[in-house]
């Protein structure tokens, strides 16, 4: 087992290596209150309020398989359905911005936040399926 004085002494280090890294802003503003350092165990190394992500420990996007996507979408019935769904696929921006264009013209890509885009998808899908069923009378649906 180490010691809790050599751990003390290599946490010590690095923390000063963290600091050396930091701006002559960011220095400031820790000294002066502005700023504070934040330990954070796992995959983020956090200094004077930036996170950074640590490369190998990231967590991966999950990978985009755009025609069963677009099934998967499709099949559902709601627009909270669709909604909830992509929402529990957790894909990113771009991601999303992929889905809203191969869906096509009925859905906009261009949504400012990530929320506008899972919006604009499950209306233009599911949303669109009962609106044009309910002015049809149902006839389509």
């Amino acid at each position: 087992m180490t010691s809790p004085v050599l751990l003390a002494s290599s946490a010590l280090k690095k923390a000063s290596e963290l600091l050396a890294a930091l701006t002559v802003e960011q220095l400031v503003d820790l000294v002066e209150g502005r700023g504070r350092l934040v330990f954070q165990s796992g995959d983020k190394v956090v200094a004077s309020g930036r996170t950074r992500q640590t490369g190998a420990r990231s967590k991966p996007t999950p990978e985009l398989d755009l025609p069963v996507e677009l099934a998967a979408i499709e099949a559902l019935d709601t627009a909270d359905q669709v909604y909830d769904h992509l929402v529990g696929r957790k894909f990113t921006v771009p991601v999303l911005r992929r889905i809203a264009t191969a869906i096509g013209p009925r859905v906009s890509s261009s949504g400012r936040t990530k929320e506008q885009i899972l919006r604009n998808i499950a209306e233009g899908t599911a949303g669109h399926r009962h609106r044009v069923a309910a002015m049809a009378g149902d006839s389509w649906a």
